[in-house]
């Protein structure tokens, strides 16, 4: 049985988590274990200030996105970044997806800025191939405006698409980062993007919700993904 540490990096409002059937970490749960294989979860609250003590506490990690900002000032993100350096030095496995891309990049010395504008609803990504799965292009939900401008020393970019200049990237061979949203389903996107059509603008929330009808997603061929780089399974020898 392999443990999967889920870094909660936000909360959803309550009409959100009733579109999604539960919180950020249920649709991780949901994600991961749709593969089939025999996966544990344990949670850490890190946005409020919940980091683990023990990096032997679970066999690989997942940071989630959130509302926050990678390069702000929050103490809370301030403590995360310190923990993502402790991690990744000593070779754990990690999968950062959205904020938790930025974050991951931001703690390794990366840079990540404002855009000038929001990317919403699904967007197209193309992950190259790696040791661990083929190269494939999928859908995914996005829902960012801050994005990685410089990639932290070491790392190689792992996709191209549209919702970001560097939509994907690893360092070496145990962390995996990706911008977009594979546990989004239309239903939560569509959720989130009328909570926030203010401070998103008419047009972009519309153009969203308009491609939400249109467009399918496939969440579940990344969250394979995942599931194989965090367990390290490989399709063909080390490159």
């Amino acid at each position: 049985m392999t443990n999967i540490g889920i870094i909660v990096c936000d909360h959803f409002p309550p009409e959100t988590s009733a579109a999604a059937g539960g919180e950020i970490p249920d649709l991780y749960r949901r994600l991961l274990s749709g593969t089939g294989d025999s996966l544990t979860f344990r949670e850490y609250d890190a946005a409020n200030g919940e980091l683990p003590t023990n990096l032997d506490e679970c066999d690989g990690w997942i940071l989630t996105g959130s509302r926050a900002d990678a390069h702000g000032d929050d103490p809370w993100v301030a403590d995360l970044l310190e923990w993502i350096r402790t991690a990744i030095a000593t070779r754990e496995r990690i999968v950062g997806v959205c904020f938790g891309h930025q974050a991951i990049a931001q703690a390794l010395s990366g840079t990540v800025e404002r855009a000038a504008a929001w990317k919403v609803g699904p967007h197209t990504l193309t992950l190259d191939a790696t040791i661990w799965f083929a190269e494939a292009t999928v859908e995914l939900n996005a829902m960012h405006r801050d994005v990685v401008t410089r990639l932290p020393p070491g790392a190689v970019v792992a996709g191209r698409g549209t919702t970001a200049e560097v939509p994907a990237f690893r360092v070496a061979d145990h962390v995996f980062c990706v911008q977009d949203h594979p546990e989004f389903s239309a239903p939560v996107t569509r959720k989130i993007i009328e909570g926030r059509r203010e401070r998103l603008g008419e047009a972009c929330a519309t153009d969203g919700l308009e491609r939400l009808q249109t467009t399918p997603t496939q969440g579940d061929v990344v969250g394979r993904y995942l599931v194989d780089f965090l367990l390290d399974r490989r399709r063909s020898p080390d490159v």
